[in-house]
């Protein structure tokens, strides 16, 4: 998890902003690890108990999972998503608040 949070940041120290894409491409094949174990945590907290939460998580671990087994080199999101922009002083704010944690 270090890993990812350091090529965030190395993402973060090159533009004003950083797009969505940039972010995966600098995460590589690590981008898949965060996106499995996020729905997977929040299954297992009270949230579980919202009708269809769970089955939405498991959808969604499923999509991503079958990304891994056909061989991408990162997550596939849509376009629109990839174009969105993120201030790089709010990616390092982030990535500093996610250092903590990911260790």
């Amino acid at each position: 998890m270090r890993e990812i949070v350091d090529r965030m940041a190395h993402a973060g120290e090159t533009d004003s902003e950083v797009t969505v894409r940039t972010l995966l491409e600098q995460v590589g094949r690590a981008s898949f690890a965060p996106m499995l174990m996020v729905p997977a945590f929040a299954v297992v907290t009270p949230l579980s108990g919202v009708r269809l939460f769970s089955s939405l998580c498991g959808c969604l671990i499923a999509l991503v999972a079958s990304q891994v087994l056909l061989g991408r080199r990162h997550l596939w999101l849509p376009k629109a998503l990839l174009q969105q922009r993120l201030p790089g002083k709010r990616l390092k704010q982030t990535v500093g608040c996610l250092r903590g944690p990911a260790a």
